[in-house]
């Protein structure tokens, strides 16, 4: 470059300041190792680094700091005194125990890809530990591949600079390294990073890539913006299992993303014929709740696994109320004394999944069903949620469900539906009653088989939500 094109980029390079923290990791392969560098721009009397997680210690092999200056090092924590300007702490964290843990959403090893939380390596400035400014790059050798939550700072693969975001450190998030290829999965105007993990026959990575773009699509068609920020996807084969896809999982840390155990030996037509990816696929259009909201959560994934699936195809209208009645059923029939914000927050201790997440399904329908068919500003619970995602997803907060169902109200304008039903239920032991939306259905039940009544209001409302 020369002359006013060289002034220009000097002058942009010079009008970017330096993030408060950054973080420089090595992927030192052969070793099974990280090589980490956390440089902080400001001085500090004192510098305190801690690890999310309380097992971080037992993997750090070294500790140092520029300039030979001493660093205290304790079970919790890096001490340094007098921190100079734009000084860094050096560190080496042993990979390869990490992921020899072998435990979910701590570390594991999938063939010859290793996967490390973020919490077991990442050492952060307690007072810039969600420094909204952090990045994050990785140096990888030749031929090795990255897997991250965060939101990308490269436009495609492979990316290697990521912005930290304000999450709180220690939620759970994967980052996987190894030999598999990373891929932008287009869905409309956005992109899943999309990682299969583990050993996988070419033939299998072509089926399992098609159902991924595939669901994800199902769900951008209610959702438009689903996949705005661009989630993280793990694709992870477990062998032959009774179902195609056994189980999925949601992380919030760093960013939206998600893990989705498979059995690579299936079809497509069997991979489609699974709920558990849309369902894990839906959590990215709703904030994290914690524990007290996750009946709400769950109910919001479930109740649109059957909506989605229904709408693209996948099942029959009919089968989609079918699955929602027989899930009423299982959620009254999981009997508890714990009123539903308790058994939200015991659901996996107690066993009350399906109390939890049937009745927040519950109260999923019949807020879709009170806002189509009021008088006054008639909307519906997808066209709600859309308009939070245009408005509000970026915000880096963890709302309390009261607040998100709140917030949700007031997007959809008149008087107030979600909310009131939350408040109504969640300090009551009792399954929320759906006989009177079955009834605005036309729908009759006997057992879980449903009769559906020809009147026009009706099914014109029973298309609107399940198609067909």
């Amino acid at each position: 470059m020369t002359g006013p094109t060289l002034l220009f980029a000097l002058l942009a390079a010079a009008a970017t300041p330096e993030p408060s923290v950054h973080y420089r990791v090595e992927l030192a392969a052969g070793e099974r190792a990280l090589d980490v560098s956390a440089c902080v721009r400001a001085p500090a009397a004192m510098r305190r680094f801690e690890a999310p997680h309380p097992q971080a210690t037992r993997f750090l092999l070294d500790a140092g700091r520029d300039g030979a200056a001493p660093l205290e090092r304790r079970d919790d924590a890096l001490i340094a005194a007098n921190w100079r300007a734009g000084e860094c702490l050096r560190y080496r964290v042993d990979l390869g125990r990490v992921a020899s843990a072998e435990e979910r959403g701590f570390g594991r090893t999938f063939g010859p890809d290793l996967v490390a939380a973020p919490r077991t390596w990442l050492w952060r400035p307690r007072d810039l530990a969600r420094a909204p400014d952090a990045t994050i790059e990785f140096v990888l050798p030749r031929g090795w591949s990255l897997s991250v939550p965060w939101r990308p700072l490269d436009d495609a693969p492979p990316r290697r600079r990521f912005a930290l975001g304000t999450r709180p450190p220690a939620w759970p998030a994967l980052v996987a390294f190894g030999r598999f290829p990373e891929r932008d999965l287009a869905v409309g105007a956005d992109v899943i990073r999309y990682a299969a993990l583990g050993t996988l026959e070419p033939a299998q990575r072509v089926v399992l890539q098609r159902f991924i773009a595939t669901t994800a699509a199902d769900v951008a068609a209610t959702f438009p913006r689903a996949f705005s920020q661009s989630p993280q996807l793990a694709l992870v084969p477990v062998g032959a299992q009774r179902e195609a896809v056994p189980f999925g999982q949601s992380y919030r840390g760093g960013a939206d993303a998600l893990v989705l155990y498979v059995d690579p030996g299936r079809t497509l037509d069997e991979y489609l014929g699974n709920w558990t990816l849309t369902h894990e696929l839906v959590h990215v259009v709703h904030p994290y709740l914690g524990d007290e909201g996750a009946w709400i959560s769950e109910g919001i994934a479930t109740y649109y696994q059957n909506v989605v699936r229904a709408r693209a195809g996948r099942i029959s209208a009919d089968q989609g109320w079918r699955e929602l009645a027989a899930g009423f059923g299982r959620g009254r029939d999981n009997a508890s004394s714990l009123t539903l914000r308790e058994t939200s927050r015991v659901m996996g201790e107690r066993r009350l999944y399906m109390r939890g997440y049937w009745s927040g399904t519950a109260l999923a329908l019949r807020a879709d069903l009170a806002w189509r068919t009021r008088d006054v500003a008639p909307t519906s619970l997808e066209a709600v949620i859309n308009a939070w995602l245009a408005c509000c997803r970026a915000r880096e907060r963890r709302p309390d469900p009261a607040t998100f169902l709140a917030e949700l109200d007031r997007l959809a304008g008149g008087e107030p539906v979600f909310g009131p039903l939350y408040a109504a239920h969640a300090d009551r032991a009792v399954f929320p009653e759906v006989d009177a939306a079955w009834h605005q259905l036309g729908i009759t039940l006997r057992g879980s088989t449903p009769r559906y009544d020809d009147a026009p209001a009706a099914r014109a409302l029973r298309r609107a939500i399940m198609g067909g």
